[in-house]
C-alpha cells in the first residue's frame, strides 16, 4: 500500500486486530516514517456506512440549499439598500 503522505511503496503492517466486525491493520512508511491505520469491512457494513453517508449528505444538501436561499434574499436586500443610498446620494448633490 502507498503511504498517503509520500506516495511510497515500501510500507508494512505493524499491527493488525479485528474489532467490531472491522479488521484494523497499523501501517508504516518506510521512507518517511508516517505511520497509519486502515481498516476493512464486510460488505453489509459497508452498504450500512454508504447509505448512512448518502443520508447525512442529502440533509446537508438541503441545508446548504436553505442556506443559500437565505444569502441571495440577504444579498438582494443589500442590492436595494445600496441603489437607494446611490439615488439618494445623486438625487441630493443635483
Amino acid at each position: 500500500m502507498k503511504c498517503p503522505v509520500c506516495g511510497s511503496g515500501k510500507s508494512f503492517v505493524k499491527d493488525s486486530r479485528i474489532e467490531n466486525k472491522a479488521r484494523y491493520r497499523r501501517r508504516y512508511c518506510e521512507e518517511c516514517d508516517h505511520t497509519w491505520t486502515t481498516y476493512e469491512i464486510g460488505a453489509a457494513e459497508y452498504e450500512s456506512l454508504r447509505m448512512t453517508a448518502m443520508r447525512t449528505q442529502g440533509a446537508a444538501a438541503i441545508r446548504d440549499a436553505g442556506l443559500m436561499d437565505q444569502l441571495r434574499r440577504a444579498l438582494g436586500n443589500i442590492s436595494d439598500i445600496q441603489r437607494e443610498i446611490e439615488a439618494r446620494a445623486g438625487g441630493g448633490s443635483k
